[in-house]
């Protein structure tokens, strides 16, 4: 169930991390979406990734040691997949990046992804997979 006035609180959220660069220990794309989901739904169903990892070798182990081999299988298994179609604002996506997925947030016909200087906006065109929180 999300948390009430959550249109406004991802308004809010999508503003306060828009200046906000890529960074595996402080900002990395999933603290970005466990962050959101937290606020979103008041709590999270990843609390062994949350703030738990600063770095790629650090979540490449974490995964592994939860029996996971990606983020993929770690929605696949905790999330509603859903048709990247009917991905709507608040969504959790990902995008195909280089040799890796990143995550982000469905925000309308566009999509927030943490980028090397700021939040980057791609359209929902361009997305691979797409989750529910719920």
């Amino acid at each position: 169930m999300r948390v009430q006035n959550w249109e406004s609180k991802l308004s809010n959220y999508i503003e306060e991390c828009r200046n906000k660069k890529f960074s595996w220990d402080s900002n990395n794309c999933g603290q970005f979406v466990l962050e959101w989901e937290k606020t979103l739904m008041g709590k999270t169903k990843f609390p062994e990734f949350y703030k738990k990892y600063k770095s790629l070798k650090e979540l490449k182990e974490k995964l592994k040691e939860c029996g996971f081999k990606s983020w993929i299988t770690l929605f696949n298994k905790r999330l509603t997949r859903i048709n990247t179609k009917l991905a709507q604002r608040g969504d959790l996506v990902t995008l195909r990046s280089k040799n890796s997925f990143c995550m982000g947030i469905c925000i309308g016909r566009n999509c927030a992804f943490l980028g090397d200087e700021k939040l980057e906006f791609v359209s929902i065109d361009h997305i691979q997979y797409a989750w529910r929180w719920f």
